[in-house]
């Protein structure tokens, strides 16, 4: 999704390197939210809405009943 959303360029190698750090770092900085470089929920979240192939996850406040 990195690679998807413009910010990773190097090999697909699956694993959670320094390059995928700063991608993620740079992804976090860019979206104005705390940059520790880790894919928690809001990062995934920004991660969905810039590749734009997955329906996005939301946060959906609790008792309203949303279910959309």
């Amino acid at each position: 999704m990195l690679l998807q959303a413009g910010y990773y360029t190097g090999s697909i190698t699956g694993i959670y390197d320094s390059a995928t750090i700063e991608a993620v770092t740079r992804l976090q900085a860019d979206r104005g939210v705390i940059q520790d470089g880790r894919i928690g929920p809001l990062t995934m979240m920004l991660l969905y809405q810039q590749g734009g192939t997955f329906n996005s996850p939301r946060l959906v406040a609790p008792g309203t009943g949303d279910q959309s």
